[in-house]
């Protein structure tokens, strides 16, 4: 067995750089996948986060503009949240379309990018942000 490896040019130096090697490099590769899936955690997060902020924003103005009583503003949130949630899937609760109504109500400033901006973005400081992001954890 040993008369092939050293045919191929392979010794047990040889291989022990090669194992050196490809653990290194397979070390670097990982580190560049698991920064990738942060990041775009991190970015999935942020336009979330906006997203949240725009349906509380439409919610608040649908219900002023209505002049809405207490009683359809809840009939509102339960069929929002049922037909988003046919949709869309989890995440759309009538807890959760109360709470974004919240995350509105709460910071009814602009924290977003007008309609017709190329992206959805949270402008505010990195500080502000994880705050934001914070608040929102409750969601889940």
């Amino acid at each position: 067995m040993q008369e092939k490896e050293a045919k191929k040019g392979l010794t047990t130096e040889s291989d022990s750089r090669l194992i050196k090697n490809y653990e290194a490099i397979l070390a670097e590769i990982a580190n560049v996948i698991d920064a990738a899936r942060k990041s775009a955690a991190r970015s999935v997060n942020s336009i979330m986060t906006a997203a949240y902020w725009l349906i509380g924003q439409h919610i608040v103005e649908f219900e002023q503009k209505g002049e809405i009583r207490a009683e359809y503003g809840e009939k509102l949130i339960e069929r929002l949240a049922a037909d988003l949630s046919v949709r869309y899937g989890r995440g759309f609760s009538v807890r959760n379309v109360w709470q974004m109504r919240a995350f509105y109500i709460a910071w009814p400033t602009p924290c977003v990018k007008p309609a017709g901006a190329d992206d959805l973005k949270i402008m505010q400081t990195t500080s502000a942000e994880s705050f934001l992001l914070a608040q929102l954890r409750f969601y889940y």
